[in-house]
């Protein structure tokens, strides 16, 4: 059931705080020309899953480490690197109804590119992110658990666009994003297997009010949507489609000289066609702090 479990990760990655390049709203945040950050997060999550087989449902749990370091090439735009590292367990109820899940180790590393321009009333926002694995999604299956990297074995490519403009106190802004995933190896024991697909796209919005100078507190809603993945040989299409709703609260904030803490909280939902993993629904809660230091 690891598939719809990737909801967690999914969403804590996309979460790392940016750095902080003035008249920038947090949602669209880089670096300023010739400045230096790293910011390194700590997130806890809690998701609740219910499956397609009646008196059969899934609680996961764990948390996940993540750095990132940004670096302003320009008035417009930054360039960095993101790590991280996962821990996270999903049990069955009732136990022994099929094997748990325990998802550990290093997660993909995240090159990025993020910028803005000003332009009309508003401002243009964009970036890509380039994410690489480092190794296979490898699975050791046990008599009662199974224990999985947190790796996804393959590359992907996750480009986004978005507007933001001032309206009343505060700001808003929206954004369209695109993923697409490469092929993927996983491998469990002896068997191995290539999946391809699964793109998503998405769209967000969000509004952000600053309360002083130096702190702002902003709400986002955000809805994506993941394709079909293949696997096999001959390739087959699955079953796995999802969307997903979620809804972010965060409050960055001036702690001392060059360091900013963000706190962070996310409520999200997901929802599966018949999926080969016997997920139905899916609800996912993420509690995140990062430090974001200004070199």
């Amino acid at each position: 059931m690891k598939s719809v479990y990737v909801l967690a990760a999914v969403l804590l990655a996309a979460n790392v705080a940016a750095a902080s390049q003035e008249g920038v709203s947090e949602y669209h945040q880089h670096a300023a020309k010739g400045e230096m950050e790293v910011t390194p997060e700590f997130a806890y999550k809690t998701m609740d899953i219910e499956t397609n087989t009646t008196g059969i449902t899934a609680e996961a749990s764990g948390m996940e480490l993540g750095v990132e370091g940004e670096y302003g090439i320009s008035e417009g735009m930054s360039a960095g690197v993101e790590l991280g590292y996962e821990s996270s367990e999903l049990k069955v109820k009732p136990a022994g109804t099929t094997n748990d899940t325990e998802v550990t180790g290093l997660k993909d590393v995240i090159l990025f590119v993020r910028g803005s321009n000003g332009t009309g009333s508003g401002r243009l926002a964009y970036g890509l992110n380039l994410g690489y694995s480092l190794g296979d999604e490898e699975t050791t299956s046990g008599a009662t658990k199974d224990e999985t990297d947190a790796q996804t074995g393959g590359m992907s490519l996750a480009p986004y666009v978005g507007y933001e403009m001032a309206v009343g106190p505060g700001v808003w802004g929206a954004q369209v994003n695109y993923t697409w995933l490469g092929e993927r190896t996983q491998k469990n024991g002896t068997t191995e297997t290539k999946v391809e697909d699964g793109n998503g796209f998405g769209l967000a919005t969000f509004y952000e009010y600053a309360w002083s100078a130096e702190n702002k507190i902003g709400a986002a809603l955000a809805y994506d949507m993941a394709g079909a993945t293949k696997s096999g040989t001959p390739s087959a299409t699955q079953n796995d489609k999802n969307n997903t709703m979620t809804l972010s609260l965060y409050a960055p904030m001036k702690a001392a000289d060059k360091l900013e803490l963000i706190p962070r909280l996310d409520w999200a939902t997901q929802d599966y066609d018949s999926n080969l993993s016997n997920a139905k629904k899916a609800d996912m809660l993420a509690l995140s702090v990062a430090a974001r230091w200004h070199m």
